[in-house]
């Protein structure tokens, strides 16, 4: 979020570039004297050895890498050569048309599913936030390391799991 958000909303709140900004909501309260709403913000970053502004955006970065070559296979596909059709045979065991149409088909589908992906639908996974989603995703196991929402789900968010970290994976 910028400065601007924070500044037309309050002449009070100064910010820093620097800083990592999460909107967490809008409230309102009444008047009665003594009331008290409670707001309890879970700030356990989402991948445990950088911050989550560090995180998304090696997170970006690694799918703008991935929509670059996305592209590359959509137009090798297209071609068709005897490269392509060698490369479909070690994937998928065969390089007949059903694979090829497939390929044409579903490149372009994933190609849009990664260009829609932004920062905010990549969130830590937790209980509550698992009640949240449009799909169900497997509980944190402590084994496991990343889920995604069906390819159907209108969010399609990422839950990142405790174990994950980006060592390793980047």
């Amino acid at each position: 979020m910028t400065n601007e958000f924070f500044n037309k909303n309050s002449q009070y709140l100064k910010t820093d570039e620097n800083e990592e900004w999460t909107e967490v909501g809008t409230a309102i309260t009444n008047t009665t004297l003594g009331s008290i709403s409670n707001v309890v913000i879970n700030t356990t970053p989402i991948c445990p050895n950088m911050s989550n502004k560090e995180f998304r955006k090696e997170v970006m970065r690694a799918r703008d890498a991935g929509v670059l070559l996305i592209k590359e296979r959509i137009a090798a596909v297209a071609r068709w050569d005897a490269k392509e059709r060698d490369r479909a045979e070690i994937y998928f065991a065969r390089a007949d048309e059903e694979i090829r149409s497939t390929l044409a088909a579903g490149l372009p589908r994933l190609l849009a599913a990664m260009q829609e992906l932004v920062p905010e639908k990549i969130v830590r996974w937790d209980s509550e936030l698992n009640r949240s989603l449009a799909c169900t995703v497997a509980l944190d196991s402590g084994d496991n390391h990343a889920a995604v929402c069906k390819p159907d789900s209108a969010k399609r968010v990422i839950a990142i799991y405790s174990k994950f970290s980006l060592y390793g994976y980047f």
